[in-house]
């Protein structure tokens, strides 16, 4: 990933994806591509707020839903970056 994330794995297996200062802010990005009914996605948690986004269409998943609208600018911009997007996809 760019300069920008850092990766770690948890002990179940799962990948987390931080930027240290957005993870100080309460903001986490996790790569969810191992669950059997769902299409790939990345999950971002705010607190207990939480968005689930496809990597195949960038569209949000149904529940929750939501929008770009409701995510900050910085995790958005971080999140849309086309480098750190592809990343994603492949992880």
């Amino acid at each position: 990933m760019s300069a920008t994330f850092f990766d770690r794995t948890s002990e179940t297996g799962e990948r987390y994806v931080f930027r240290p200062t957005f993870t100080a802010r309460g903001w986490k990005v996790k790569i969810q591509e191992k669950e059997r009914l769902e299409p790939p996605h990345v999950t971002v948690w705010h607190g207990e707020r939480m968005w689930r986004i496809g990597l195949r269409n960038r569209d949000f998943i149904v529940p929750p839903g939501g929008s770009w609208k409701e995510i900050d600018d910085e995790v958005r911009v971080l999140i849309e970056n086309e480098d750190n997007w592809k990343e994603l996809c492949e992880a």
